[in-house]
């Protein structure tokens, strides 16, 4: 069970490592990632600036196929994180991270 286990570090390091390359490179192979990023920033730029309730209670003018709580999270990372490389950069890590801790802790 052990060797198992070790294949599955291995695994989950080279799929990280693909991520980072992939960061680096600004690969966006589909070209979702650019509009997804211009959508929600624009929806944040409209809604989300005046007030966190303002942009909640009009978040149906502009629509968008994401949950309220995702463009929550993105006003507080934009928030803490003036830059727009390294807001991306904390965000692939979040998820990375928390991926890879739902492997670990519901493996059973």
């Amino acid at each position: 069970m052990k060797l198992k286990s070790n294949y599955l570090i291995i695994y989950y390091f080279l799929l990280y490592l693909s991520l980072i390359i992939g960061f680096y490179f600004n690969e966006d192979f589909a070209g979702g990632f650019e509009y997804d990023f211009k959508i929600h920033e624009g929806l944040i730029k409209d809604l989300f600036n005046n007030s966190l309730v303002y942009g909640l209670l009009n978040y149906d003018r502009n629509y968008v196929p994401h949950s309220p709580i995702f463009i929550i999270y993105l006003v507080f990372l934009q928030k803490l994180f003036v830059s727009e490389v390294f807001l991306r950069l904390i965000n692939l890590h979040i998820f990375s991270f928390d991926t890879f801790v739902n492997r670990c802790l519901f493996e059973n």
